[in-house]
This record gives C-alpha cells, structure tokens and sequence, in this order.
C-alpha cells in the first residue's frame, strides 16, 4: 500500500492532477502491514526544466531589438528571476506589468514596475494590455 500510495501522490503531483486509487474490498479490510511510510522527499518530482530552442531564442530577440518601446508582462512564471527581469527592464528600458500571481516575484524593488493588470487590476493598464497585444 505504501508504493501504491507513492505512485498516485507522485502522478498526481507531477501531473498536477488526482489520482485513485481503487482497491477491492478484501484488500481494504486487510489489516496494514508495519512498512514505513515513503519520505517526503519521493513523493514530489522534480520540477521541469524547459528551454526553448535557439532559433525561438534569435526570434525575439531581434523583435525586442527592433521596438521602439517593449512593455513586459509578467506573472507567477517570473518566481526566481527577479535579478534577470532588473536587468531586462534595464536594457530595454521596458515598463513591467505584473499579474497578481507575479506580484510577489517582480514589485519590490523593481524601478520599472508599472502595477498590476488583470481583473482587480488598475483600469489604466488596459491600454498597456492592448500595446502588447499589438506588439507580439
């Protein structure tokens, strides 16, 4: 029952989704057994690191040099890169909108933060949205 249990947490989590777990009911009415309980530590995956491809890379890049003005969107996945979004505001002297989940990872202490969008948002940023939708 332990690894039954390790393998539904560890699909549900690394699928971010649930998992059942069905068993009959003379097995359920069985009494445990003394097995340990899994760690904590296997039952989460890692999480995934993804990159994209060098040609996508190129791509925007030559698009964020080629603007006249850049505004950045950012949101929850901003987590970490608070240093690396500084330094992009900085090169493309870019306003950053944050989202309410990339409140936390991009506002503090941020010169080129502009406020928050979205649905409790400030009204203002609607025109922002549309600027960005034009540029991409």
């Amino acid at each position: 029952m332990p690894r039954v249990l390790n393998a539904a947490i560890r699909e549900a989590s690394g699928k971010r989704g649930v998992s059942v777990v069905v068993l009959p009911g003379d097995v359920a009415l069985q009494a445990a057994t003394g097995a340990s309980p899994p760690k904590f530590g296997s039952l989460l995956l890692p999480a995934p690191l993804t990159a994209s491809s060098p040609s996508d890379l190129d791509r925007l890049a030559a698009l964020l040099n080629g603007a006249k003005r850049v505004t950045v969107l950012c949101g929850s996945g901003c987590q970490g890169a608070h240093a690396e979004l500084l330094k992009l505001g900085d090169r493309l002297k870019a306003a950053m909108v944050h989202a309410l989940r990339g409140k936390e990872h991009v506002e503090w202490e941020n010169p080129y933060d502009v406020g928050m969008t979205g649905l409790i948002g400030f009204s203002h940023t609607v025109t922002m949205r549309c600027g960005i939708a034009r540029f991409f």
